[in-house]
C-alpha cells in the first residue's frame, strides 16, 4: 500500500514470521501485508519482517518509534544496512530507487509504529522533536526543584512527595522518547531502570496522593492497601528479572497505572469534600485517561488512542501548572488557618466548662478552643467528626489534640477521658 507518512511516500507491507526461522532471501517469496495502519497486536511478538519500496525521494529515512523495539537488521541488493547511529530509535536510511527488507525480533509487545521521512524532512523534525523534548523536561525539572524549596520551606512533605512524583513521571516519558536508546544503554539495564522508577514513581504518587487528599482520614485502612501493592510490585519485580517472562514486565506495567488510577477514583469518590480534592481530580483526568491507554492497553494490543508521548507531555504541562498553583495555595490557606488558631490561644479567655474539671482549665491552662476539642474526645468524636462540627480543617484538630497532650501529661485519647472523668 502506498502510505504518506512524513514528507515522503513508500509503499510498507509486512509478513509475521512466527517460527522465526527465515531468511532474507526466503521470507522474500512470501505474500506481504499492506501496512495501512500501526500494527498493534499485544502480547504476540516474536519475528516480523517488512517490505518497503517505492520510495518517492532520493534519500530516505525509515524509523520505528518504540523505545521497545532493539533487535532490527534490514538487507537491500542482498547486503545488511547498517542502522543510523546516533538515533533516539532503530533508524535506517535508504536511496529511492531500492528495495529494503528489514526483520524486527520483537522481545516485548506487537506495536509497531513505522515512519518514513525524506532526509531533509526528518532532520529538521528531529530538531523540532528535540525542542520540544527539552523545553518539557527543563518546565519538568523547574517544577520538581521548586516543590523541593517549598518543602523545606513550609516543613510539608507533600511538596517533596509530588517533586519526586513529577520527576519518576518525567523520567519515564524520556524512555519513551528513546533517551536511553540514544545513550546506548543495554536493553537488559534499560528494564531494569524503567521497572525501578515506575515501581518507586508510584510509591511516591500514591504517598503524595493520600497525604493531599488527606485519604487516612476518610478511608484509615488504606495503608494495608498500600502495603499490599507494594509486595505485589516487589514479588513482579523479582518474577520478571529471574525468568525474563514479558508478562512479568508488562504486569509490573499494569499495576503500577491501574494502582494509580484507584487512588484517582478515591478522589473521585470525595469530589463534593473539598476544593483542593475537586482539582486533583480534575488536573489528572487525561492523565489517567492516556496512561491506561498508552501504558497498560498497547501491551496487550487494545489501545484505541495509538498517540505519541507528545500527548502525554501535553497533559502533563496542564496537570503541573494546574497542581503548582493549588499546592501554593492549599500552604496559603492553612499558613492562614494556623495564625488564626496561635492567636485564638493567645488572646481567648480560659473559662470553666460544665463538662471539664476546674482542675483541667486552671491548673493546665486550656484555651476554649482546646477544651472544645476535648468535650468531644469524651464523647467519642473522631478527628474528622470534630473538624466538620467546629468548621476547621483536620490538620487544625490535630495540632489542638497535641496540645492538648502536652498540657494534661497525657498520651491518647484513652488517658484524656480518663483524666476528663476522674
Amino acid at each position: 500500500m502506498k502510505a504518506a507518512i512524513c514528507f515522503s511516500q513508500a509503499d510498507i507491507s509486512y509478513y509475521q514470521d512466527k517460527e522465526g526461522e527465515l531468511s532474507f532471501k526466503d521470507v522474500d517469496n512470501y505474500d506481504f501485508i499492506p501496512y495501512d495502519k500501526i500494527i498493534n497486536k499485544g502480547l504476540d511478538g516474536g519475528v516480523y519482517w517488512f517490505k518497503i519500496t517505492d520510495f518517492s525521494e532520493d534519500e530516505n529515512i525509515i524509523q520505528f518509534k518504540s523505545s521497545h523495539i532493539f533487535n532490527a537488521e534490514a538487507y537491500h541488493n542482498g547486503a545488511i544496512l547498517n542502522r543510523e547511529s546516533h538515533e533516539r530509535f532503530v533508524t535506517f536510511k535508504v536511496k529511492k530507487n531500492e528495495k529494503l527488507l528489514i526483520k524486527l525480533k520483537l522481545e516485548k509487545e506487537a506495536f509497531i509504529p513505522v515512519e518514513v521521512f525524506s532526509a531533509k524532512g526528518y532532520k529538521f523534525k528531529e530538531k523540532v522533536n528535540l525542542l520540544i523534548i527539552g523545553l518539557y523536561y527543563g518546565f519538568a525539572l523547574f517544577i520538581v526543584l521548586v516543590n523541593i524549596i517549598y518543602s523545606l520551606s513550609f516543613k510539608d512533605k507533600t511538596f517533596l512527595f509530588y517533586g519526586l512524583f513529577v520527576f519518576c513521571v518525567s523520567c519515564s516519558l524520556s524512555f519513551s522518547d528513546g533517551l536511553l536508546i540514544l545513550f546506548n544503554v543495554s536493553q537488559d539495564i534499560m528494564d531494569f531502570i524503567i521497572l525501578f522508577i515506575h515501581t518507586i514513581g508510584t510509591i511516591f504518587g500514591v504517598t503524595f496522593a493520600t497525604k493531599y487528599l488527606g485519604l487516612e482520614n476518610y478511608y484509615p485502612k488504606i495503608r494495608y492497601l498500600i502495603l499490599f501493592f507494594g509486595a505485589v510490585f516487589v514479588f513482579l519485580f523479582i518474577l520478571y528479572f529471574s525468568t525474563g517472562n514479558f508478562i512479568y514486565f508488562a504486569l509490573v506495567e499494569t499495576a503500577t497505572v491501574v494502582f494509580l488510577t484507584f487512588f484517582w477514583f478515591l478522589a473521585v469518590t470525595l469530589f463534593k469534600k473539598d476544593l483542593f480534592i475537586r482539582i486533583f481530580v480534575i488536573a489528572y483526568f487525561f492523565m489517567v485517561i492516556f496512561g491506561l491507554d498508552y501504558y497498560v492497553a498497547r501491551l496487550f494490543g487494545f489501545s484505541v488512542l495509538n498517540f505519541s508521548s507528545d500527548i502525554i507531555k501535553v497533559a502533563g504541562f496542564f496537570e503541573m501548572l494546574l497542581f503548582s498553583f493549588a499546592l501554593v495555595y492549599r500552604m496559603k490557606i492553612l499558613h492562614e488557618q494556623n495564625k488564626q488558631m496561635r492567636f485564638d490561644i493567645e488572646t481567648l479567655i480560659v473559662e470553666s466548662s460544665n463538662e471539664i474539671s476546674n482542675e483541667v482549665i486552671n491548673d493546665n491552662k486550656l484555651s476554649v478552643r482546646e477544651k472544645e476539642i476535648l468535650e468531644f474526645i469524651n464523647k467519642g468524636k473522631k478527628n474528622k467528626e470534630i473538624a466538620d462540627e467546629l468548621n476547621i480543617s483536620v490538620n487544625t484538630v490535630k495540632y489542638h489534640i497535641k496540645n492538648i497532650y502536652e498540657a494534661l501529661n497525657i498520651k491518647n485519647r484513652k488517658e484524656a477521658i480518663a483524666f476528663v472523668n476522674k
